[in-house]
């Protein structure tokens, strides 16, 4: 039984050294004296809807009269480009894109300005972000957070999704950190992050403000970054890393740590320029199986394709590299923190100053337990090969010799798929597919790990290490040929990969889902 919930006082937006020019400032509204012009109790305090926002049809944003026009992100002319480019002309609603918060109108220039869209069909949360002339901030990349607060926060799983390609239930991360290739502009630009939410079943019983998101922007100055131990003096790609709630890059320096690469189709042959050439092929035949829906070669991912006539299809492709950052990592100042209500949750329209516009759960589904993988152990007995004359013997003269196996296998009633019903309203599921992947000790003496990006076909080899999979892609076998006889090494971790299409019942393009899960091993 889910315990009641006592409603505090709603977190208060903060605004931290952003401002706009100053022919605006007369116009301009921060969301603290959005807040005093309330002039209400705090017992009677309730936020307002989220402006309108005609996105696709506009060439400008909504601005009082007298204002400077700005021109919507995905047009040109804004001090350069500063989104990436898989994402910058992705956000038709015919193919999943909602409005969640919108602060541009007509009446008053709120300050900062920003947007933000939800795909319902992929739950993912991008926030568009527009950063006024006449502002100096020192940098070489910019650093968006995003994390989730409150009482409740440490039980949601929302951000599980973002920043890893290895999920692990029952350990929720609180925040994550992306780090993309841009400097702060002086002559005024739009930035955008996007954030994968995994679906939290328990939003729609949660009331606010006991669990909220916050949205964090800082410039930042990083002398280099290393990746897979290349060095890069630009970053291409957006790098994500599950984080605490601090700024994560504002405090590391010429430390390794793991991190996730996102990768886009229209961008990915400059985004993986980092990977050696052996590496490279294989990057480029994941995101192809991806959109032929053949799920080899990744462990995490969203493939699909747009109605748009600009971008046919769509690839977001975490891969898993390790990130060294050279040199100082420095945070100037703050550009934004911003502390908004989550869609779906009880009583959100007290938030302040705005409540979502739209008001369902987000994410598309998540599991209800951590799979578990079974784990058998043989070791028969063989006739080792012949060795070719004049060849070197590495049996030793022996004739006879052992094959110990493993064989692993999912039990798939340890968990289940969890869907929001937001998503079934509009969609449906299917081609539901689980795949076991295993790895052993042989895999860390070849340096690969689950981590790594050569994951294989099913109808191949689909375990980082030596192996065989089954014909059923829910077992795998691994096994040894041995001179001596002995147990093969106890597993060093097993995963279950899940996919499944998403088919909106407007006739929308299928978008497809992969995510892998860390599973417990049991020997039987």
């Amino acid at each position: 039984m889910k315990k009641s919930l006592t409603l505090t006082l709603p977190m208060m937006l903060i605004l931290l050294n952003f401002s706009c020019k100053k022919s605006n400032l007369d116009q301009s509204l921060s969301y603290d004296k959005a807040l005093e012009s309330k002039s209400v109790s705090a017992s009677t305090l309730t936020g307002t809807p989220s402006f309108p926002l005609d996105w696709e049809n506009i060439s400008f944003m909504p601005v009082p009269p007298n204002v400077t026009p700005i021109p919507v992100p995905w047009q040109s002319g804004l001090g350069g480009v500063k989104i990436n480019q898989d994402i910058i002309s992705d956000y038709a609603e015919s193919d999943g894109w909602e409005l969640v918060y919108n602060t541009f109108n007509a009446s008053v220039v709120y300050n900062p300005s920003y947007f933000m869209l939800y795909n319902k069909y992929r739950g993912v949360l991008r926030t568009y972000f527009y950063f006024a002339p006449g502002q100096n901030y020192p940098s070489n990349n910019i650093v968006s957070e995003l994390s989730i607060n409150g009482s409740a926060a440490a039980s949601s799983p929302v951000l599980n999704f973002s920043g890893s390609d290895i999920v692990n239930y029952g350990v929720n991360q609180p925040a994550v950190t992306q780090l993309q290739p841009f400097q702060v502009s002086s002559t005024g630009s739009w930035y955008a992050s996007e954030f994968e939410l995994a679906y939290d079943e328990n939003t729609a019983s949660t009331a606010y403000p006991t669990t909220t998101m916050e949205w964090q922007i800082n410039p930042n100055s990083i002398a280099s970054i290393t990746l897979n131990g290349t060095q890069t003096g630009s970053l291409n790609g957006t790098i994500a890393v599950p984080s605490s709630k601090t700024n994560f890059f504002g405090a590391l320096t010429n430390t390794v740590v793991n991190a996730a690469l996102g990768v886009g189709s229209s961008h990915a042959t400059q985004a993986i320029s980092f990977l050696d050439s052996t590496d490279k092929p294989k990057v480029a035949t994941a995101i192809t199986n991806g959109l032929a829906g053949s799920i080899s070669g990744f462990l995490n991912g969203i493939f699909g394709f747009t109605k748009r006539t600009t971008i046919n299809e769509k690839v977001s492709l975490t891969l898993n590299t390790n990130i060294t950052v050279n040199g100082s990592s420095t945070v100037s100042s703050q550009l934004f923190d911003n502390v908004f209500a989550i869609p779906g949750t009880l009583n959100n329209d007290q938030a302040v100053p705005f409540y979502p516009a739209y008001n369902q759960p987000m994410g598309v589904f998540y599991v209800d337990g951590k799979p578990q993988v079974y784990q058998e152990v043989t070791n028969p007995s063989v006739i080792l090969p012949q060795v070719p004359p004049g060849e070197p013997d590495p049996w030793h003269g022996r004739t006879n010799g052992y094959a110990p196996t493993r064989r692993y296998t999912i039990n798939l009633n340890s968990f289940n798929l969890v869907f929001n019903p937001a998503v079934l309203s509009d969609a449906t599921i299917s081609n539901i597919k689980y795949e076991v992947l295993a790895y052993d000790m042989t895999s860390i003496i070849n340096n690969t790990t689950l981590n790594d990006i050569s994951v294989s076909s099913q109808n191949k080899e689909d375990i980082l290490g030596h192996g065989i999979v089954a014909s059923d892609p829910t077992a795998v076998t691994i096994s040894y040929l041995s001179v001596l006889p002995g147990n093969p090494p106890s597993a060093a971790e097993a995963a279950v990969r899940v996919s499944f299409d998403v088919v909106p019942k407007d006739g929308s393009p299928k978008q497809t889902i992969v995510k892998t899960f860390k599973a417990n091993v049991i020997s039987i």
